[in-house]
């Protein structure tokens, strides 16, 4: 008799940010009839509310919470090892640099294979940088590397990591459009959000953490420059995040006051895309964003920085417009672009929507993922014991 492949993936939730949505859409596109799917988060103790945690629990995904008590809790290993040998795990796959320290060591102590998903580095302060260095030493010993980019790829390759380890799978979505964008710039509707939108406005958003990697205040200089020239405008940010006080003070200077709306943290994120007429990336760091991708599914436009993997999926000019990162000025420019040219609007809209469709298509990225499975578990589907 066969048994079900049992994979345990580690993360470190702090907010919903890209590499936990992309793994509860790995949970939501597993073939279940081959594999179980379990998710181990490491949360601190003093932080018990969790919105990734809430997500597990909603959606019904068997996980399990490993407690901090500090940055890297080593009893966790012991913890995991106990958790792999009572549930027959399989296979680790790991998301950030506490899971790959934690997890690989946990890994050995079980004699089990392990992979990573790298997701982005954001080297963002000397903790961050040390943090990183002791991530790539032990991702040298993994079975198997996903980086989510080539650009990510190449820095594996450059810190010394073997290249026939390293797989790229850029991230990807499911093509159907449960929210149904029916109209063009202007459509009125707000769902069950807290955001005001009137017929005829134009709504330029960004999504995602507020961190300072993802350089928001250089989105609401560009907003700033383009309020006024354009009184149809209004703009959105979406997400939750420490930066999120410092934006708000930021937006309520004169001329954007009133033009900017912040929603907090958005659960069903395909709820926003139907609003949107245009989303910016304004990153000084990225690997290859959801919200892009998703954004183009939706047929939203993107303006977004030429940064980590973006300019592997957008062509500039054709299915998107591309800027260089902390360039208010350049930013508005691509913007206005969007704003005042309706030809070249619905062309972007429709090349970024097929291109989705053949080249980001989440069939195919689970199925990958899954051959990934399948050739680190000894024989493929083991004999249950």
């Amino acid at each position: 008799m066969k048994k079900k492949i049992i994979i345990l993936h580690l993360i470190a939730p702090t907010m919903m940010g890209g590499a936990e949505r992309v793994l509860l859409h790995i949970a939501a596109m597993i073939d279940r009839s081959r594999f179980k799917l379990i998710i181990g988060s490491f949360v601190n103790v003093r932080r018990r509310n969790n919105k990734f945690i809430e997500q597990l629990e909603n959606r019904k995904i068997p996980h399990t919470v490993f407690w901090m008590k500090k940055t890297l809790d080593i009893d966790n290993i012991f913890r995991i090892i106990k958790f792999i040998k009572k549930n027959r795990v399989d296979i680790i796959h790991t998301h950030g640099y506490r899971s790959d320290i934690i997890g690989f060591l946990a890994a050995k102590g079980a004699g089990i294979p392990i992979v990573s998903t790298i997701h982005g580095f954001v080297p963002s302060s000397r903790k961050l940088r040390i943090y990183q260095k002791c991530d790539v030493f032990f991702l040298k010993f993994f079975n198997e590397l996903i980086p989510v980019s080539n650009q990510l790829r190449m820095t594996l390759i450059k810190s010394g990591i073997d290249s026939g380890k390293i797989t790229l799978l850029h991230n990807a979505v499911d093509v159907e459009i449960r929210h149904e964008k029916t109209g063009g710039p202007g459509l009125l509707n707000q769902d069950a959000l807290n955001i005001v939108k009137e017929r005829g406005d134009f709504m330029i958003g960004v999504v995602g953490r507020l961190s300072p990697e993802k350089d928001i205040p250089n989105f609401l200089n560009a907003a700033s420059i383009l309020v006024k020239k354009f009184k149809h405008l209004k703009f959105i940010v979406v997400g939750e995040g420490p930066e999120k006080e410092n934006l708000i003070n930021l937006a309520s200077e004169p001329g954007l006051k009133d033009k900017v709306q912040f929603t907090g943290f958005v659960n069903n994120i395909d709820m926003v895309y139907p609003l949107l007429d245009l989303l910016v990336i304004s990153s000084r760091t990225e690997g290859v964003p959801l919200v892009m991708l998703e954004a183009m599914k939706h047929c939203v436009p993107v303006v977004a920085s030429d940064v980590g993997g973006i300019g592997e999926v957008i062509e500039n000019k054709k299915d998107g417009l591309l800027v260089p990162p902390a360039d208010s000025e350049e930013l508005a420019k691509n913007i206005e672009h969007f704003v005042t040219d309706s030809a070249f609007y619905e062309i972007v809209c429709s090349r970024a929507r097929k291109k989705i469709e053949t080249r980001f298509n989440s069939n195919i990225w689970i199925n990958k993922i899954e051959k990934i499975y399948l050739d680190h578990v000894v024989g493929g589907c083991q004999a249950d014991g």
